[in-house]
């Protein structure tokens, strides 16, 4: 330590480490191993990393097409709901003329018998 730092500092330094027994220090060969540890761990977050991308962009394909399914069906619901009400209107309007037409002939045979009643 007093090779980096001036006497204080390196007094300083010293006097708030914890004494340790020289077998329990790390060695240079000790730091090396755990950097490759690092390393090693470090690849595998990032091929953790690249599986857990691809999941999510799998995700979002997969809710991209249920929602592009789901407005399809929408659609089409609608327009098979517009083709029905079309279709109720057109009976609608067939059974008002048609009701129009049978009140005019139930109207007229009532005139007919009323005539042939006065005779």
């Amino acid at each position: 330590m007093r090779e980096q730092a001036d006497a204080t500092a390196a007094e300083y330094v010293m006097s708030r480490l914890s004494p340790v027994p020289a077998a329990e220090l790390a060695t240079k060969d000790d730091a090396r191993a755990a950097g490759a540890d690092i390393g090693r761990v470090e690849g595998e977050v990032d091929a953790l990393g690249g599986r857990v991308d691809e999941r999510f962009d799998r995700l979002v394909e997969l809710r991209e097409a249920g929602l592009q399914r789901r407005a399809a069906e929408r659609e089409a619901d609608l327009k098979a709901h517009a083709a029905e009400r079309k279709a109720a209107g057109r009976r609608e309007w067939m059974f008002a003329h048609a009701l129009a037409v049978e009140v005019a002939v139930v109207l007229a045979v009532a005139v007919a018998i009323l005539e042939w009643l006065r005779g």
